[in-house]
């Protein structure tokens, strides 16, 4: 088995917002295999919309003059199979993913001072993807990259999100 942790980068489609939302956050797994070939995977994640660098003195600036500020997060919890593609120096996988998907928006009008939010989910999720690990002994490899199409049931449509992670992986057993 192995775990990994890391960062991701999403594209967001969020209830409230009009338009796809960039945002940062982390990802975490855990994979049991039954084989070198086959295995579950448990993956979790949380994006978050990006705030001002410590040292950007014009973001802050961009936000003491905006009239709106809007904040959102993204929380994924999936599970399903997955297929090992095995191999000395570079490995990789697919999976497929199901579970669910938490979401909250909210609308700050400054002028006004009045707040709106919009919480969603859990709402059902698939994760359909992939990666690629770079190894560097039988238990330490770096995550190249994990892609991943997240599409979530918001009734009566389906919202299309999409998700780059990067990260370690530890492994537990050869």
């Amino acid at each position: 088995g192995e775990a990994h942790v890391g960062i991701s980068y999403a594209r967001l489609s969020l209830l409230g917002f009009d338009t796809r939302q960039h945002s940062v956050g982390w990802g975490a797994s855990v994979t049991g295999n039954f084989n070198r070939h086959f295995g579950v995977t448990a993956d979790f994640g949380g994006q978050y919309n990006p705030q001002c660098p410590e040292n950007d003195v014009q973001c802050f600036v961009e936000l003491l003059r905006a009239t709106e500020i809007r904040n959102y997060s993204s929380h994924q919890f999936m599970v399903g199979p997955r297929v090992n593609i095995p191999g000395e120096r570079f490995s990789g996988f697919v999976h497929a993913l199901f579970g669910g998907v938490r979401t909250k928006a909210s609308l700050l009008t400054v002028a006004t001072g009045v707040r709106q939010q919009v919480t969603s989910g859990p709402k059902f999720a698939m994760g359909y993807g992939g990666g690629m690990d770079w190894n560097f002994t039988d238990r330490f490899a770096v995550r190249l990259f994990q892609f991943d199409y997240l599409p979530v049931k918001e009734s009566p449509k389906w919202r299309h999100n999409m998700r780059l992670q990067f990260g370690v992986v530890l492994r537990f057993a050869k």
